[in-house]
């Protein structure tokens, strides 16, 4: 079967574009400038009807959820829209530097492509796919997904989160024998998590029916119903053996500091990576631990990004 992937490029952001903030608007510049002939399309809790109609509808039950709970429900749209509508699905912090034309066809003969991870425990990912609608990976893996939402159990994986998170300052007012239970269940939920992050195959410990009994899921439980597809389904998996693998370390250079913390003459492979332009795009960061800084925007690695590949003037007037 041959595959083509639309000319369409998915984004989300949920208060809507005018609302995000200057770096997220430059990141869709740049897939703007690199992809003219590509359709863009930031979808936002208004829109978000338009390009998938049932989806409150599928969903019903879990609508309060998902819109206080923004990382969960970026986790559902990209799957289902790429098994909608097909496409490429990007973060919108993630800063195009290459036309898609010039590179992504080699990848996407099979009809699906996501990013090799960095990480030995996890086969892929989700910040940067693509698909044909058709693709049976990317069907079968939105099935998954959608299944885990339903039926609550990827909603249990974040209260149990908060609760755990906030454990040590509950258990001050909790009994004795209440606090020591707490602890030894982290204990376990750790030894849990060490053994199942050994290397993908390991995690599907985290999605056995048993382990789901106990509402236990990880933050990147989407890696691992992908994981568990491909080592569960003959199909799949000549699939994804098939799909010529990029892994994502060159895109994520400037994720950290390295990004307005470090001055770019004090960093010069950072300017070099860009001038000679290693990655394709980059993941960059909206959050302010990472883009808080004392040094003039004009030192920075994100100021030289955005003169090299929008221009001198979209970087001078750029502002954090």
């Amino acid at each position: 079967m041959s595959y083509v992937i639309p000319k369409t490029i998915w984004m989300f952001w949920a208060q809507g574009y005018e609302n995000a903030p200057n770096i997220i608007k430059k990141c869709r510049e740049s897939w703007e400038k690199y992809n003219p002939d590509w359709t863009i399309n930031v979808v936002d809790m208004e829109n978000l009807s338009n390009f998938l109609p049932d989806f409150w509808i599928n969903f019903s039950k879990n609508i309060d959820f998902l819109k206080s709970n923004l990382a969960a429900l970026a986790d559902l749209l990209r799957v289902n829209l790429l098994r909608q509508h097909g496409g490429v699905w990007v973060d919108a912090t993630c800063f195009c530097c290459l036309s898609l034309d010039d590179w992504l066809t080699e990848y996407t003969k099979q009809g699906f492509f996501a990013l090799n991870h960095i990480n030995k425990n996890k086969l892929m990912d989700n910040w940067f796919m693509a698909a044909d609608k058709e693709s049976y990976l990317i069907q079968q893996w939105c099935a998954y997904m959608n299944y885990d939402f339903i039926t609550n159990r990827y909603k249990a994986y974040w209260h149990n989160f908060y609760r755990y998170e906030n454990n040590l300052i509950q258990s001050k007012n909790l009994k004795f024998f209440r606090t020591i239970l707490l602890k030894i269940g982290n204990k376990l939920r750790e030894g849990l998590l060490k053994y199942s992050l050994r290397d993908p195959k390991s995690t599907l410990t985290l999605v056995n029916p048993f382990i789901q009994k106990f509402q236990y899921l990880y933050y990147f439980h989407y890696s691992f119903h992908f994981t568990k597809l491909v080592f569960r389904d003959s199909k799949a998996k000549t699939i994804w053996d098939s799909t010529p693998h990029l892994p994502c370390n060159e895109m994520l250079v400037l994720g950290g500091s390295e990004l307005v913390k470090i001055p770019l003459s004090e960093n010069l492979k950072i300017k070099e990576h860009i001038d000679q332009k290693k990655a394709p795009l980059y993941k960059l960061t909206y959050k302010s631990q990472h883009l808080s800084s004392d040094l003039d925007i004009k030192e920075t690695a994100l100021y030289y990004l955005i003169g090299h590949h929008l221009g001198s003037d979209q970087a001078n007037n750029f502002s954090i």
